[in-house]
Parts: C-alpha cells; sequence; structure tokens
C-alpha cells in the first residue's frame, strides 16, 4: 500500500458533490432555500421534507474549508452560503421544540435529528463562525435530544448524540449540552457487550458498529476522553477479525443487513492499534479497486460522503502505525452470534443466528454468499431460517478443515406488504393523532410489524457447512414438521434480507451471485416430507 491511496478518501467523498448540489433548492427567493429534499422542493411527491437532509451543511462546509486534492469548491462563496441555508431550512421546518422528521410527519425522528444536529455543529465548528439564529437552533434541537430516546436500542444513535452534543457545546458553550454528551456516552459504553460489538436492535450488524466506532473515535479526538480508549480497542479489534482479504465487510451475516463501512474511526485510531490501521487498509485497498460497498440512497449517501473527507483529513501516516494481521483458524462470538474462519486465504464469516448465512471471500473478491434457503408454499408465502436463534450448532476442525452443522426452524419473512392510497391515508391519520402525541408508540408497533414480527412455518432445517483451503460446501436437508405443508417452490439464496431495514440491499460485488432454484425437489419435498440438496464452491471456478 502506498500513500497515495489517502487521495482516494478525497475522490469518493467529492465525486457526491454534484448530486449533493442537485439535491438541494439554491433559489434565495424560495421558501424551501436551503432544502435537500429533492421529492419535496421541486417533484411535490411528499407532503413533508425529510430532515435527514440537514447532513449536507457539512460536506458543503468541508468543502468550502478544506483544500482536499481535486477540490474546485474550496473558498466558493456560494458554498458556504449554502451550507448556512442548509442550518436555516433546518430551523424553519423543524418542530418547536427543535425536533425534525425523517419518514412521516410527527415522526420527531432520535436518529435524523441526531444526525443532523452533529452535521450542523461540525459545519459551525468548521467555518469558524455562524450568526445567533444558528446558534440558537443548535442549542434547541440539542436540549430535545437530550431529554428524548427511541424504540429499540440502536447504538450508532446514541454515539451519535454523544458527537454531536459534546460539538454543540464546542460551538456554543453552553455547560448542560457538555454534561448530556457524558450521560449518552456512558449509556453506550454500558451497551458494549465483553465481545466488543455494540447492540442495533438488540443483536450484532457489524456494519452499523463502525458508525459507532468512528463517533466515538472523533468524540475522544475531540474531548481526549480516555475512558473510551479501551472500548474502541476491544471494537476494532472485533471489526479487524471480520474484515475479508478483499476489503468485504458486514452484509447480510449482521443482524440488520447492512454493508455500512465508514472509516474515519479507524484512520483516526490507525496510529494506537495495528488492528485498525489493517482494517482502513483493506478498505482504502477495496474503494481503489472499486469493490466497496455502494449505497447511493438519497437519505444516506451524505453519511459516507463526510466520513470519507474527514478520513483523509485524519489520515494516519502509516510510516508511524503499527502492523497486525489476522490470525489462522477460527473464531466464535456466540453472543453475536457470528463464527469466523480463516483458513489459507479463504475468509468465512457465519451468522449462526441466522441459520447459517455464510459469506466468504479471498484477495481478489468474494468467492461464496449463500443467505439460506428459501420456501415459498402453495398460496405465495415466503419463509427462510430462523433469525430467532439457532437450536442447535456443531464445529469441528480436522487439518485445518472445519465442519459447521446448524439446525434451525423457519420463519415467514416480514415486510413484505406494500403501500396502497388507502394504507397511506390511514397512516397518515395515525401520524397526525396518534403519532403527534404518542410518536415512540407509533414507531414501535411499525417496529413489530416490519422487523420484530416472528411466524414460523411447519419445517426445520439441518444445515452442514465444510470449508478448506480450496472449497466450501453447504448441504441442506430440509424436514416438514406437518404433514399438511406444502411448497411450490424451493430455492438458495445468496442476498437475501429477511429483516426491515432502510440501509439494507446496497450494491456489493458479493450480490452478484446468482440465486438457484430447485424445481425437482420441490414434488419430492411434497410428497416425501423432505429433501437435501447442496452446493460446492471451487477456488478454481469450476
Amino acid at each position: 500500500m502506498t500513500e497515495n491511496l489517502r487521495d482516494t478518501y478525497a475522490a469518493e467523498g467529492l465525486r457526491y458533490m454534484p448530486k449533493l448540489l442537485s439535491m438541494v433548492d439554491q433559489n434565495p427567493v424560495s421558501k424551501t432555500y436551503g432544502c435537500g429534499d429533492r421529492q419535496y422542493w421541486l417533484y411535490k411527491m411528499t407532503d413533508f421534507p425529510s430532515g435527514m437532509y440537514g447532513e449536507f451543511a457539512l460536506p458543503l462546509a468541508l468543502c468550502f474549508q478544506k483544500a482536499f486534492p481535486g477540490n474546485t469548491f474550496k473558498g466558493q462563496p456560494r458554498i458556504k452560503e449554502l451550507s448556512y441555508a442548509v442550518m436555516r431550512y433546518q430551523a424553519a421546518s423543524a418542530h418547536k421544540d427543535g425536533s425534525g422528521d425523517d419518514f412521516y410527519p410527527f415522526e420527531r425522528a432520535f436518529g435524523s435529528t441526531a444526525f443532523t444536529l452533529y452535521c450542523m455543529a461540525e459545519a459551525v465548528r468548521q467555518l469558524g463562525s455562524a450568526e445567533d439564529d444558528i446558534l440558537d437552533f443548535i442549542v434547541r434541537r440539542s436540549r430535545w435530544l437530550m431529554g428524548a430516546n427511541e424504540a429499540g436500542r440502536l447504538s450508532n444513535h446514541h454515539a451519535l448524540a454523544a458527537l454531536g452534543l459534546a460539538v454543540a457545546h464546542d460551538v456554543t458553550g453552553v455547560k448542560e449540552l457538555g454534561d448530556a454528551s457524558r450521560r449518552f456516552r456512558d449509556r453506550v459504553l454500558d451497551w458494549q457487550t465483553p465481545e466488543g460489538w455494540f447492540p442495533e436492535y438488540g443483536g450484532f450488524d457489524p456494519g452499523y458498529d463502525t458508525f459507532t466506532i468512528s463517533f466515538l473515535a472523533h468524540l475522544r479526538q475531540l474531548t481526549g476522553d480516555d475512558s473510551l480508549t479501551r472500548p474502541l480497542q476491544k471494537a476494532v479489534s472485533l471489526a479487524a477479525n471480520l474484515v475479508g482479504p478483499d476489503g468485504s465487510y458486514a452484509g447480510e451475516v449482521g443482524n440488520r443487513n447492512s454493508y455500512h463501512f465508514v472509516p474515519h474511526g479507524f484512520e483516526i485510531l490507525a496510529r494506537e492499534f495495528g488492528e485498525a490501521r489493517y482494517v482502513a487498509d483493506q478498505a482504502l485497498a477495496a474503494m481503489q479497486g472499486g469493490r466497496r460497498n455502494y449505497l447511493e440512497d438519497n437519505r444516506t449517501f451524505c453519511h459516507y460522503q463526510y466520513n470519507f473527507l474527514q478520513s483523509w483529513l485524519d489520515y494516519s501516516e502509516r510510516s508511524a502505525c503499527p502492523n497486525w494481521s489476522p490470525p489462522e483458524g477460527a473464531v466464535h462470538y456466540p453472543e453475536g452470534g457470528l463464527f469466523k474462519l480463516k483458513t489459507g486465504s479463504n475468509h468465512a464469516v457465519i451468522a449462526i443466528k441466522k441459520g447459517g448465512v455464510i459469506k466468504v471471500s479471498g484477495p481478489d473478491g468474494p468467492l461464496v454468499s449463500d443467505t439460506g434457503m428459501v420456501l415459498v408454499d402453495s398460496k405465495g408465502a415466503a419463509s427462510a431460517p430462523s433469525i430467532a436463534g439457532v437450536e442447535k450448532f456443531e464445529f469441528e476442525e480436522t487439518g485445518g478443515n472445519y465442519e459447521i452443522q446448524i439446525e434451525t426452524g423457519f420463519d415467514k419473512i416480514p415486510n413484505t406488504m406494500l403501500p396502497s392510497s388507502a394504507k397511506f391515508l390511514v397512516f397518515r391519520i395515525l401520524n397526525f393523532t396518534v403519532g403527534r402525541w404518542f410518536p415512540n408508540f407509533l414507531r414501535k408497533t411499525i417496529q413489530n410489524l416490519l422487523i420484530n414480527r416472528k411466524l414460523p412455518v411447519p419445517a426445520r432445517l439441518l444445515r452442514r457447512i465444510a470449508v478448506g483451503t480450496d472449497t466450501v460446501t453447504i448441504s441442506d436437508r430440509i424436514v416438514r414438521t406437518k404433514n399438511n405443508f406444502s411448497v411450490s417452490r424451493i430455492l438458495a439464496s445468496t442476498d437475501l434480507t429477511t429483516t426491515f431495514t432502510a440501509s439494507s440491499n446496497s450494491w456489493h460485488a458479493s450480490r452478484l451471485f446468482a440465486w438457484t432454484e430447485y424445481s425437482d425437489e420441490v414434488e419430492a419435498f411434497n410428497k416425501e416430507g423432505s429433501v437435501e440438496v447442496s452446493r460446492t464452491w471451487r477456488r478454481d471456478g469450476r
């Protein structure tokens, strides 16, 4: 790896600028000047502006202020003014208490409010000043966040609240904001598991963990808070064991199915921890080779944009960084539900709690992606191996070859509801009634419908996974537990997401693997009540 790879961060961050600028209303006499929700201000397709677009203030401020290589926006007065315009529109469109909405009116979304607080406060910090109306709004938004909570335990949101409040304290001087930041910090550190990960909806998602690492590392950088050092070291060590030799990371092995990877925290920590340097180096190589994940969603790309730009600013010169390399063998993370194998140049991550979802990669890219068997019944309802927890897990190692056995059930895949005009009308009525006064109750209800609902079907799965230095073989035996259960289709999936997450279904090269349909086995299953199928992948491609 050469030092000029640092500029890859800047190039990746700057390439989003035309998209960002095309999304912002740049007309100073418009009522929506500074709004980044193009669906709202231009297309008139939504009835409220999403608050998440307040993030745009930060990359605008960074591009105005910093001499990134190839940055044609540096010093352009229009860019600086647009950063302030984004902040002012946030103030104008927020609720009186300072909170903002993201996906629907009166949501008072903790996540988007925290993201935009941080981005606005950090934009002011980078620009060096702001007028009183902007500073007053930052304080108002901070005070709402101080007393807020949300349905579900999302560590990345609370780590971001700690960071956003710390930056807000820095730019406004309001002492209570710093005190609140430390309370959120303590909450997140208390949530960290002995294995080193931070929970997201009660489970481990490696992708979202990189956000939490980045936010806490930036908080430590800003405040000098050494209480964060040991927790960050544990989290970084875990991430280093999970990143593949091609830079692949996370995906459907995580409980939220995200492919997220943000490098800023690893760059900050690379001077101290060899594991952080290793992760950052793998990510940089993947970026340069076009192998990183891509989540170009309008609401989400900005998370990546400013993180890449900040990674360039805080790049750790590699000559001053310690080295680290992944050990051979197996590591089991029982609480997180993951099993990691390194045998030769094969790197495998298996999600035990998700019925044996497996990702295998080598230095040149992904080798295997299998996200489980899918059964479709006669009414078209699909089911997949249960996420609720595996009932049996065994593994053994012989001469560098591993065999894993997993037994679990099948659940119907939730989040299959589609919107309609009638449903949308009912939802808006709920937004303006129940949701207006009890936003967390409505949010929790939605989560139970789309995320937490469990509907088991009468079928069992016994999965055997054999991982060697040159081959991977998966054998699946499916057995029905009620005689009247029949199926119309049996498939082996490669990129199935069984839980709703707004940031899932992003692009990654492992999603090129095709699903396999077992049409001939359907009749055998319906007649005999069981069927077994297998697949083998070889390094030489045969």
